[in-house]
């Protein structure tokens, strides 16, 4: 869904605007256009959202990844899950925009 999202997006400055607020939900997920390609990070660490969901839908449990990346902290958890959960919302006023 959100690939499908970015390539229908007008230009990467609305990439980069869907990025960046919906960061503002959670100050723990950070958007720095420099690093890791503009996408939404966790506190700064070269760590996507993408990727933390990516372990979890491939079975890993929340104790498991944080035993394999111990700078994750267990409330970075709720802030991807409040990420994805809010996409819905975001891709409704981006399209009213349009």
């Amino acid at each position: 869904m959100t690939a499908m999202l970015f390539a229908d997006s007008a230009s990467a400055d609305s990439r980069y605007y869907w990025c960046e607020s919906m960061a503002e939900l959670n100050p723990r997920i950070t958007v720095e256009p420099g690093k890791m390609g503009g996408k939404p990070c966790i506190r700064g660490l070269r760590f996507t959202v993408y990727d933390l969901a990516s372990y979890l839908a491939s079975g890993m449990t929340e104790d498991e990844i944080l035993s394999d990346f111990p700078d994750l902290e267990k409330e970075d958890f709720r802030a991807v899950y409040e990420f994805f959960a809010s996409i819905p919302e975001r891709i409704a006023v981006l399209e009213a925009s349009r």
